[in-house]
């Protein structure tokens, strides 16, 4: 199979699958476990921070809604 017909067929896939996919690829990418609990580490960090500036009132936060819909047009943009 080439590269192409392995492409095809992953985009052919559910949304679901497809993100299960991703997400086995990128971690097949992964140099160690330990590189991978970091990231966690920071994620988790950062999505700590991002939350208790929300509950400070300094940032807003935004409808999941409008979030998609705004990825859908620069998608169709990107074309």
């Amino acid at each position: 199979m080439s590269k192409d017909e392995i492409f095809r067929a992953a985009l052919s896939l559910n949304q679901e699958v497809r993100a299960e996919l991703a997400d086995r690829l990128l971690e097949s990418l992964d140099e160690s476990d330990q590189d991978q609990e970091e990231i966690d580490r920071l994620w988790a960090r950062e999505a700590e921070n991002r939350l208790a500036a929300y509950e400070r009132g300094e940032i807003a936060a935004i409808p999941g809604e409008a979030v998609f819909a705004s990825l859908k047009r620069r998608g169709r943009n990107e074309i």
